[in-house]
């Protein structure tokens, strides 16, 4: 693993930014731990879930600039969680039509909600699922998303506002009832351990020319 997300020309032919110090682990401000995915705000901001090595959801400026994380304590290999803003295997994540950013927390089963600044606002699941990715329908003001469900391999067609299953597609039939699991406004547990602390911003391990540091 190299622990690190590179920005292409789109020719794919020149690196124009790394997020991550390459073959290099971690979960400071310059670094990842096998990142799990990665989407973008309207804005162009870039959220990456540190999820395979970490346990953390980490916002960057358009150029690469670290700006805040979200986890339990520092987020690393050791700090699960199942608070608001916490994770066990933070996997994937989509942008609906107001800039709300769904979050799929794996191994807690679970979809966390953040508004645009990685400020946490609600969460939602359904009993006997186990959520790896989402993806919100292409108009993105239509209140539906698609979520791949590892149990049963299955995929559900869900309501944005509660997270209640609508139809499904699989061999195993869903449980429908949705398990409630709170709404929170605000920071909630976000950055939890980070307060004070002067960050420096990611690395860019990019050569001028489009040659990569290894």
């Amino acid at each position: 693993m190299n622990h690190r997300i590179i920005k292409f020309d789109p020719t794919l032919e020149r690196a124009l930014m790394q997020i991550g110090v390459t073959g290099e682990p971690g979960n400071g401000a310059a670094h990842l731990n096998s990142p799990s995915g990665i989407l973008f705000t309207r804005g162009g901001n870039i959220v990456v879930t540190d999820g395979y090595g970490n346990n953390r959801v980490v916002l960057y400026g358009p150029d690469g600039t670290f700006i805040k994380q979200v986890g339990r304590g520092r987020g690393g290999p050791d700090d699960k969680g199942a608070g608001p803003g916490e994770w066990d295997l933070p996997h994937q994540g989509a942008v609906d039509a107001d800039d709300n950013l769904y979050l799929v927390d794996r191994e807690n089963r679970r979809i966390q909600v953040f508004d645009n600044r990685l400020n946490y606002v609600r969460e939602f699941a359904n009993e006997g699922w186990n959520p790896w990715d989402i993806a919100i329908s292409r108009r993105g003001d239509d209140g539906f998303a698609y979520i791949a469900d590892h149990a049963g391999e299955r995929v559900h067609k869900i309501a944005l506002d509660d997270g209640r299953i609508l139809r499904h597609l699989g061999r195993a039939r869903p449980r429908p009832r949705p398990v409630r699991l709170g709404a929170r406004h605000g920071r909630g547990h976000a950055g939890r351990g980070l307060r004070g602390r002067h960050l420096r911003p990611a690395r860019a391990e990019v050569r001028a020319g489009g040659s990569l540091r290894r």
